[in-house]
């Protein structure tokens, strides 16, 4: 039973990550990120930063919850493997988008 706290955990990581992510997609939110992230960015391009930025959200949605229900379902902690390709993903997007966008992380 040492898999159920992960699971729960990942679960509401995943909660978080989907309504962020829906926030930055659907709202086009950008003021939920901190301003040291997108104050380089140009105006024309916020639409495409903020949406971006919000498909690196879904996939750290996709890693934690792909991660808690095989946890659940095997009832191990493989689901962690998932989750560390998800996050690593989604760093890889963040970065990306940030160098493109915003000249860097900060």
């Amino acid at each position: 039973m040492i898999y159920l706290p992960g699971v729960f955990i990942m679960a509401l990581l995943a909660l978080i990550f989907l309504i962020i992510a829906l926030i930055l997609i659907i709202g086009k939110k950008i003021e939920i990120l901190h301003t040291y992230h997108w104050k380089n960015v140009k105006e024309e391009d916020k639409n495409s930063y903020t949406i971006k930025m919000g498909i690196g959200m879904f996939v750290s949605f996709l890693a934690n919850i792909s991660g808690a229900l095989v946890n659940f379902f095997t009832k191990s902690n493989w689901g962690w493997l998932s989750f560390g390709i998800g996050l690593t993903i989604s760093l890889i997007i963040w970065f990306l988008v940030q160098k493109k966008y915003n000249g860097g992380m900060f």
